[in-house]
């Protein structure tokens, strides 16, 4: 999170632009979401965390970000949908509250998982603090982790950055 706000860079892309949000996942490979322009529109690009490095300062003052209230592992309620499930991850915006992505444990109609989102961490109520369970008892670290793949969520709100 201290990258936020900062000019940084993708070591392997080269890609450069402003770090506006950091996510926290639950069982590990955070992510920094890096604003870039890209034929006079802005982008956002996500990376995991160990492929960014710091460029120099941003463009603005940082004010005090915003304080993360909701545990992961926790179960949790959307408010104003009544969506429940885990939160698995959150994400810290450079310009808005910590949003919080939710995992149902509940199927579709179709037997399939349903959908992840994220909501505003603001919109939600902790139904359960818990701990969550560990996926295997040996250390993780970003290069034994088998990464893959990650789907990027869906925000339930409209929130301007």
């Amino acid at each position: 999170m201290k990258r936020l706000g900062n000019v940084v860079k993708d070591i392997y892309t080269g890609l450069e632009g402003v770090a506006t949000g950091y996510s926290e996942w639950l069982y590990g490979c955070n992510r920094i979401c890096v604003e870039v322009v890209e034929n006079n529109e802005p982008k956002d690009c996500w990376f995991d965390e160990q492929r960014i490095e710091f460029v120099k300062s941003g463009p603005m003052e940082i004010k005090k970000l915003q304080t993360p209230k909701i545990k992961l592992g926790s179960k949790v309620k959307d408010k104003v949908t009544g969506y429940q499930g885990t939160a698995m991850a959150r994400v810290t915006w450079l310009f808005a509250h910590p949003s919080i992505e939710i995992e149902s444990n509940e199927l579709n109609k179709d037997g399939n998982k349903k959908e992840r989102y994220a909501f505003d961490e603001t919109r939600l109520q902790v139904l359960e603090e818990e701990k969550p369970k560990e996926a295997d008892k040996k250390e993780r670290t970003h290069t034994s982790r088998t990464g893959g793949p990650q789907d990027d969520f869906k925000r339930c709100d409209v929130v301007s950055r």
